[in-house]
């Protein structure tokens, strides 16, 4: 059903009805039935956004605060949450304050550098078993994921595509973004590509959500603030904003709100339920995550509440549209 700030076409190929926003017309783009190619139409005038006939009330324009910057490319800055920004200062301040007595001192340099050389062999061996096990994508391999990440990567202003790699992992639904040797990487496990099926727009909401950590720089600053964990709640509190963030540039990667928000549902059930389930009944099981445990729980964990983040991106689309 088309919105106020959206408006309805029929794809070419399926006869799907589909529900765009005006701001994609003449741009290319893929059926999220069917998956092939189609070119947005113009909308009816009448729809926010696009001049009205002669002598016809203007309609309200939609807010730019969300739209895409020069060249087409996402506005980072407006991805970012206040929490996000607030909390880095935070952080940050924390982390001089713990780096400066390590680094005075013989034994905390031992510490701090022992801390920084384990956690990148870590990194180090679980990139090996990734890219010797793993699937990277690329035109000739898996296009239908490759593309969803140069769409992303575009959008997300980067000048490179990210070495993305699709690895099984024993049914986890779950993907990640990290640096290694200079070098970006998006890992998808393969479970959750597949719970994604034939719906582009639901992947790219994935896919953009993970290289939005890369473009906004969250991989980096993890590691200039990893001091931070040893106080209890606060790189916690600042890992649980960023994600919020995240969720922005995969919103705003994939331009379709509910594929938006049923790309975080797969991550609750699976695709085939993710699709089944309703999205209004999920926000008000927001209601439900207020108690005293779900709180204290939330405080130790890096993720918020998917409940929280799909009631979060329904307040996005709403305050975008104008709503």
């Amino acid at each position: 059903m088309a919105t106020d700030q959206t408006f309805q076409i029929k794809c070419p190929s399926c006869g799907a009805t589909l529900n765009v926003k005006p701001e994609w017309a003449g741009r290319e783009a893929e059926c999220t039935s069917c998956g092939k190619a189609l070119t947005i139409p113009s909308p009816p005038a009448g729809v926010p956004g696009v001049p009205a006939a002669p002598g016809a009330p203007a309609a309200p324009a939609a807010p730019a605060q969300y739209a895409p910057g020069e060249g087409g490319a996402i506005d980072l800055a407006r991805m970012k949450t206040s929490g996000e920004t607030t909390l880095r200062v935070v952080c940050l301040i924390f982390a001089i304050l713990i780096y400066i007595p390590l680094v005075i001192s013989c034994l905390g340099i031992i510490y701090l550098g022992s801390f920084m050389l384990f956690s990148y062999l870590g990194l180090a061996f679980m990139m090996a078993h990734v890219r010797g096990n793993g699937i990277k994508v690329g035109p000739d391999q898996l296009p239908e994921v490759y593309e969803s990440a140069r769409r992303a990567a575009a959008a997300m202003g980067l000048a490179e595509v990210p070495d993305v790699y699709v690895i099984q992992a024993g049914g986890i639904l779950n993907a990640f973004a990290t640096k290694f040797a200079f070098r970006k990487y998006v890992v998808m496990y393969s479970d959750l590509v597949d719970a994604c099926g034939d719906n582009t727009a639901e992947l790219d909401m994935i896919m953009a959500h993970e290289i939005g950590h890369l473009a906004l720089k969250h991989i980096t600053w993890m590691w200039i603030l990893f001091p931070t964990m040893l106080i209890p709640f606060l790189s916690q509190g600042y890992s649980r904003a960023c994600e919020y963030s995240a969720d922005r540039c995969g919103w705003a990667g994939c331009g379709n709100d509910e594929a938006a928000a049923r790309g975080l549902l797969i991550l609750a059930a699976g695709g085939k339920y993710a699709r089944m389930a309703s999205l209004e009944a999920f926000i008000r099981q927001r209601q439900e995550v207020s108690g005293f445990w779900q709180t204290v729980v939330e405080w130790f964990s890096t993720h918020p509440w998917l409940t929280r983040r799909v009631e979060a991106l329904n307040l996005l689309s709403r305050s975008a549209g104008g709503a």
